[in-house]
């Protein structure tokens, strides 16, 4: 059986969005740790809302959004803004 050649995953970054500190990494990076942020955020929105034992409608009217933006939040197809 023939050996399969696998590339580590920081090479493959490396020759994509080029090495550790150079302008288009570092705007990756900066990229995937919003969007990793963003995820948490989410997550943290809805245990906090089911530990109080509420619904989406409610905690939207209780927030001031429809429950479509915290359910956007939760599934995280939303990026949490200063309003």
């Amino acid at each position: 059986m023939d050996k399969m050649k696998v590339t580590p995953f920081e090479k493959v970054l490396d020759d994509f969005y080029g090495k550790v500190g150079t302008p288009r990494r570092d705007e990756h990076e900066r990229q995937v740790a919003e969007a990793v942020y963003a995820a948490k955020i989410g997550e943290a929105i809805k245990e906090a809302r089911l530990r109080q034992d509420m619904t989406q409608d409610e905690l939207g009217e209780k927030v001031g959004v429809k429950k479509s933006q915290i359910s956007r939040l939760e599934r995280d197809t939303a990026s949490p803004s200063p309003r």
